[in-house]
């Protein structure tokens, strides 16, 4: 994990790099290894990860990541990992360190969801408020299970549980039950979705619901059909993946159904997971086991070839070019519909930058491109769009070294807007691009025109990007 990756942000990173390189120039020597396309990047225990199984991952709005594991929540900085576990008699501590799911709301808190109910992190304290059900603080609310955690427009958190749909309102401190929760196979909520207009729908396995605004009781849409995953398109039109069809439906309007037809296996759609729409409005469906495209021209459904066989899918995403991610007990697998591609990625067991595990739990696509990858053994994180990667890692020949670090060690803090979090760059860690840097260096001390000193303490980019150093 000493490793830190800077190719997030070319033109500055220039800067840093020619100024950090020249200051140890007269340390250092280097040596260098080229990482080939497809390589992926290990976060593991013995980085100070909690646990080897990732459940959730998420990006607060300071470029943090969480990550929620069997054994504990993680803050990972770029440099090293912050765990959080749940602390015996301790009632600021997680109320259990299985984590299930993350959410970050509008106001930038982060919610975290366990086995046995809601968390609130505290950034200032570093600690955590508890809440149950029934809108009490440090309560008992084992086995409650959250599995969904979603904010409307008004600002109320919809959380899906083992006990049913439940809404609270902060500005009452008030927790709201929703839904059949006295029927086990109903109160599993199946899909969460708030549409364009404020409403709320969830798909359980009786059908399809919708709360309006300004309303308390939620209206069948849908009955008798289990709806897995819902999504609305440009036109406000909305898309339901069941079991029995693919459902197109307007407000106000009869909703037109689309059969799945005696050419696909019926038991697919018994484990639906996702939704996604390509520039072409086709649509792709994710069962468990394959992608079936739904063809917009024709109206007619069919597989994507270039899966593995029997693999099973654990979690799906769609990247911000479009492109399906597959985390799946077999590797991860990425769908191209522009290209009609297929690839996949598997671990080989003699190559450090392979995948860590072909049993992929968890995908996460941050705020720059980049995939986060939670296997059954580490955490990767991989940059789909760079084709090269090279890396200097800094090698110390000299024995005067240990005491050299203490006395010249350089330390620097860079933020700015794009940044994923800030970076601390130290003697131990120097990276660099193969390509052109303009490099500044101290001429003389009497020399106008030239940095005025080598020694580089921060560095600030301003709106009209002049870099003040």
């Amino acid at each position: 994990m000493r490793r830190i990756r800077f190719s997030y942000y070319k033109k500055m990173t220039s800067w840093i790099i020619s100024i950090v390189v020249l200051s140890l120039s007269m340390f250092t020597s280097y040596a260098y290894s080229q990482i080939t396309q497809g390589d992926f990047y290990r976060i593991a225990l013995e980085d100070g990860l909690s646990d080897p199984w990732i459940t959730c991952i998420l990006q607060d709005y300071k470029g943090y990541m969480w990550i929620g594991t069997k054994n504990g929540l993680n803050r990972y900085d770029g440099y090293s990992i912050k765990a959080y576990k749940k602390e015996p008699f301790y009632e600021q501590s997680l109320n259990n360190s299985e984590i299930t799911v993350l959410y970050q709301d509008h106001q930038n808190r982060l919610w975290i969801g366990t086995t046995d109910g809601i968390n609130l992190y505290n950034p200032i304290t570093e600690d955590f408020t508890r809440f149950d059900m029934e809108g009490h603080n440090h309560q008992d609310q084992k086995g409650t299970y959250i599995s969904k955690i979603m904010e409307d427009q008004t600002g109320r958190l919809w959380i899906s549980t083992s006990n049913g749909l439940m809404c609270y309102d902060r500005t009452q401190n008030k927790w709201t039950p929703y839904g059949p929760a006295e029927q086990e196979s109903s109160s599993s909520i199946l899909a969460l979705h708030e549409d364009m207009d404020g409403n709320i729908l969830y798909g359980t396995w009786s059908g399809l619901q919708r709360l309006s605004i300004g309303s308390d009781m939620f209206s069948d849409i849908i009955v008798d059909d289990p709806v897995f995953a819902v999504k609305q398109d440009v036109t406000k039109a909305f898309w339901f993946a069941a079991r029995e069809g693919l459902y197109h439906y307007k407000y106000n309007q009869d909703y037109k159904k689309y059969a799945y037809g005696d050419s696909l296996e019926k038991e697919e759609f018994y484990t639906i997971s996702a939704i996604y729409e390509d520039q072409d409005l086709h649509k792709y469906i994710i069962t468990q086991e394959k992608i079936i495209k739904w063809d917009h021209t024709t109206q007619k459904f069919s597989y994507v070839s270039g899966l593995g066989e029997d693999i099973w899918i654990n979690e799906s995403i769609q990247d911000t070019k479009g492109r399906i991610w597959l985390a799946t007990d077999q590797g991860l697998y990425i769908f191209d519909s522009k290209k009609d591609k297929v690839v996949y990625y598997r671990h080989e067991l003699d190559n450090r930058w392979s995948i860590a595990s072909n049993r992929v739990q968890m995908l996460y696509e941050d705020s720059i491109g980049h995939i986060w990858i939670g296997t059954m053994g580490a955490l990767n994180w991989f940059d789909p769009d760079q084709e090269q990667r090279d890396y200097y890692g800094t090698k110390w020949e000299e024995p005067w070294y240990e005491d050299l670090r203490q006395q010249k060690q350089v330390h620097m803090e860079v933020v700015f807007p794009d940044t994923i979090f800030p970076y601390h760059i130290t003697m131990q860690e120097t990276v660099s691009y193969l390509e052109e840097v303009e490099r500044f260096t101290k001429e003389s001390f009497d020399l106008p025109n030239t940095i005025s000193s080598t020694s580089i303490s921060s560095m600030y980019e301003d709106d009209r990007d002049i870099l003040w150093i």
